[in-house]
């Protein structure tokens, strides 16, 4: 029986795909699908060549789109949150999260090191239940949730418009557009 992280790795895998697959329907042109460094890098040689092909076919939205953030496990979810803690202020985070996931950034203490509050962090998110903190956690296969940072789109209000019209869910938040979307 494969590892929780194993299903999380597979099921992510599947997941980049799937939305490079989504993004080339949307967007028909010259488009550039990057992974950051946060994110799984997933090369061409991974994605079939007829979709790439397609993307850059394809896709009215023209541009580079990096896919900054897909599938997490608990331990993804309590490092990226206490990044955004440190880079975006924790006044910040209080606006994105709800109940549960207020509960994980209580459990922040700035005089612990990063790795002590990765530990507290995943354990209250373990506790309050993946999935209730965030729906990057999800492992479904049929829910998709990534996140595409800003810095990249030519034009964030295009790309925002347009991935509207099949996503469930786009939030602007941490300097990147969350996409929630049922494939």
């Amino acid at each position: 029986m494969a590892s929780r992280k194993e299903h999380y790795t597979r099921c992510t895998k599947k997941a980049l795909v799937l939305v490079a697959l989504l993004l080339c329907s949307i967007f028909p042109s010259a488009v550039s699908i990057n992974y950051s460094a946060n994110g799984i890098n997933i090369s061409g040689k991974d994605i079939p060549r007829a979709a790439v092909n397609k993307i850059v076919r394809m896709t009215g939205y023209q541009g580079n789109i990096v896919i900054s953030s897909v599938a997490r496990t608990p331990e993804q979810q309590a490092r990226c949150m206490l990044n955004n803690i440190k880079s975006n202020g924790m006044d910040e985070q209080r606006k994105t999260y709800k109940y549960e996931g207020q509960q994980v950034l209580n459990a922040y203490n700035p005089n612990l090191s990063d790795e002590e509050n990765i530990c507290r962090m995943t354990q209250k998110i373990k506790e309050v239940g993946p999935h209730r903190v965030s729906r990057h956690c999800v492992a479904s296969g049929n829910l998709c949730v990534f996140d595409v940072e800003k810095s990249s789109l030519s034009n964030v209000a295009t790309f925002k418009q347009s991935i509207r019209t099949i996503a469930e869910l786009v939030l602007d938040e941490n300097n990147c557009v969350h996409v929630e979307m049922r494939l």
